[in-house]
């Protein structure tokens, strides 16, 4: 139907419907015009309340690989725009290493699953390299297939709240192991003190006092410790609360004879909200220990003041912190004159240094010195010799802190020391003068001797013709009291010469073979007269010996003399062999022996054994001294092993040539 044929009236109806369709349609447009900007509100406020907050705003989409921060990031780690590239690897590159794994399998096992909230706790990499404590708080949006599309969310820096939560951690760790006692009370009415309510403990209390924790809590003090009001420590107590003050209560003694023990140092300190905590320490051990140091010192000022000698304590600086009345009496000073006065008071310019040096090389050291003598002058005048020891003082951690000593007052010691030295110097002069007399005289006496001697060989040799027998015993008769007389003139020089230290020595080359085959030689009438077996036994080819010869000799010669003089049948042996790197001498003999009791001490000077035998055989008892005397001198030594009525046998020892040698 064309508008023609239509009627006014439909005209008119077209007409009204399009009006409205208009009218609607400019409706709409208001509407959505209206919506649009309420969304520009919206987002502006939403920028702004994204731009005020202190949080790091992000949105990943996952679908267009984006992501995009607010402006939280620079202000929350400090980076700048330009160091900030927004995307996934940025983002995981700034994890902590320790924390990365976990993180990233968590947020991709939230999505797998299709869960729209994602939240962890890690640490964030700042732009100073050092890491922040973050919580991370994610919501994630799924297409209707459940593929996520994008997840935006935030991130707040926890750092000082995590820190805090460790402190208060680690402070409740140290309450709950601390070794004092903590209990916190609350005074419940402030105008009573009969309210105080225990309302917490630590587990140091119940080790303290003596009762569990769980038996005390929820009680007033006075119902757990009645004995307490009678010292009045819940009125202290409740004053601490009103007054917000602490206080510090020493010898609370905890116990009625049902719960707690011991004595106590306690600390009672305010706390909010009407509360207090009470602090103690078990100090029955300390008191104990105090009062024992108390007797001890008490014991050892008694000691200290009742010896006679003196004793004396000084600090590192050299002043008198403790004398004692001995000492000040020997110095002729009252104890007030000397407290604290420094040691150099009382003497002398030359000995402070030495004490000085003393104390410097114990300190240094750490070792005790003693036996050290000093001179004092006393008050007034006058020395003192004072002999002491010095040792140093330690506390408790073992730092120096003084010395302290023991001195005795040798005056009189000393007086009497230089008395003896003076007569043993008189002594030794004299011991000296004689040893050089009887040289001289021994020495004069010889050569008449030697005289003597060598007549009565050539007589007895049929020289100046023969002679009967009733001439010649006589002749062996003078021909041995001459030889007696030589050897004992011989033995006094040999002994001035030992004691005069003026021995001459004269060591070379020394063939053992060869000197015991001269000492035979020289000793053949002695055997032939004594109507002995002789044996001389030697090993072939013995060492060398670096040794003076002629003092070897005298050596054996008094030996082998010792053994004819006591051996009235029987024999001799003379031996020689090598022992020990070097040669053993031994001359053995079948004579009356030597008693036990008195072979140690037949190499004394002058000592003779006792018996009818050798009172008959005489001798002066020089000879097995100086046999001693001269090994000492060629480093050798002599042992003796005999056995009364069945003969001796002294063994010579000389060291090889390597070992005697003279340097």
């Amino acid at each position: 139907m064309t508008d023609e044929n239509k009627t006014k009236a439909q005209l008119l109806a077209e007409v009204k419907a399009l009006r409205q369709r208009v009218a609607g349609l400019q409706a709409g447009i208001a509407e959505r015009e209206h919506v649009g900007e309420a969304l520009r509100h919206s987002e502006q406020r939403l920028r702004r309340i994204v731009k005020a907050t202190n949080d790091a705003v992000w949105e990943w989409d996952l679908v267009g690989k984006t992501l995009w921060w607010s402006e939280g990031i620079y202000t929350l780690f400090g980076y700048a725009l330009a160091e900030i590239t927004p995307d996934f690897t940025w983002w995981e590159d700034r994890l902590h290493p320790q924390d990365r794994a976990r993180v990233i399998a968590k947020f991709q096992t939230t999505l797998a699953r299709g869960e729209h909230m994602w939240a962890d706790e890690y640490r964030f990499r700042k732009a100073d390299g050092s890491y922040a404590c973050v919580v991370d708080r994610g919501y994630a949006e799924f297409d209707p297939e459940g593929t996520p599309l994008r997840v935006f969310g935030g991130m707040t820096d926890v750092t000082a709240r995590t820190r805090a939560e460790e402190s208060l951690r680690v402070y409740a760790e140290i309450v709950r192991n601390m070794p004092v006692g903590l209990y916190v009370y609350h005074l419940e009415d402030l105008n009573d003190d009969r309210t105080l309510r225990l309302i917490a403990a630590n587990p140091a209390a119940a080790q303290f006092t003596g009762a569990a924790v769980e038996s005390l809590g929820g009680k007033t003090l006075d119902e757990n410790f009645p004995g307490l009001r009678a010292q009045g420590i819940p009125q202290r107590y409740a004053e601490v609360v009103r007054a917000g003050r602490a206080v510090e209560l020493e010898d609370v003694a905890y116990g009625d004879g049902r719960v707690g023990h011991g004595v106590f140092s306690v600390k009672a300190f305010p706390l909010p909200n009407q509360c207090m905590g009470v602090a103690f320490e078990n100090i029955t051990a300390r008191k104990q220990a105090e009062e024992a140091l108390r007797v001890s010192e008490e014991r050892y000022r008694t000691i200290i003041e009742n010896i006679e000698d003196g004793y004396y304590e000084v600090d590192l600086a050299g002043n008198f912190v403790v004398l004692n009345d001995s000492l000040c009496r020997a110095m002729g000073y009252a104890k007030e004159e000397l407290l604290g006065a420094n040691f150099r008071r009382v003497i002398d310019q030359d000995s402070s240094q030495t004490i000085y040096r003393l104390f410097n090389g114990v300190y240094k050291s750490g070792r005790p010195a003693k036996s050290l003598e000093w001179d004092v002058i006393r008050k007034g005048g006058g020395r003192r010799s004072f002999e002491g020891s010095i040792s140093l003082i330690r506390d408790a951690s073992g730092q120096s802190v003084g010395f302290r000593g023991i001195i005795r007052d040798i005056t009189e010691r000393k007086l009497v020391e230089r008395a003896l030295q003076r007569a043993k110097d008189a002594a030794e002069a004299a011991d000296r003068a004689k040893s050089e007399f009887l040289a001289t005289m021994s020495h004069e006496l010889r050569t008449p001797l030697g005289i003597i001697l060598g007549y009565t060989d050539l007589l007895l040799e049929g020289t100046f013709g023969q002679f009967r027998e009733a001439q010649a015993e006589p002749l062996r008769r003078i021909d041995r009291s001459a030889r007696e007389l030589h050897d004992l003139i011989t033995a006094v020089l040999d002994l001035g010469r030992l004691e005069a230290g003026r021995l001459p020595l004269s060591r070379r080359e020394t063939e053992v073979a060869g000197l015991l085959q001269d000492l035979q030689a020289e000793t053949r009438r002695l055997h032939e007269q004594a109507r002995l077996t002789v044996v001389w036994d030697v090993e072939p080819a013995l060492p060398t010996l670096y040794t003076d010869p002629g003092k070897l000799k005298v050596v054996l010669k008094n030996l082998i003399g010792n053994a004819m003089k006591f051996t009235r049948e029987g024999s001799i042996t003379v031996a020689a062999r090598r022992h020990r790197d070097g040669v053993e001498l031994s001359v053995a003999d079948t004579g009356i022996g030597i008693p036990q009791a008195e072979l140690g001490v037949i190499f004394e000077p002058f000592h003779q054994v006792e018996s009818a035998a050798r009172r008959q055989a005489g001798g002066t008892g020089l000879g097995l001294h100086i046999v001693k005397r001269l090994l000492e001198v060629l480093g050798g030594t002599v042992t003796v092993q005999s056995e009364l009525g069945r003969g001796s046998t002294f063994r010579v020892w000389m060291p090889y040539e390597r070992q005697n040698r003279e340097v």
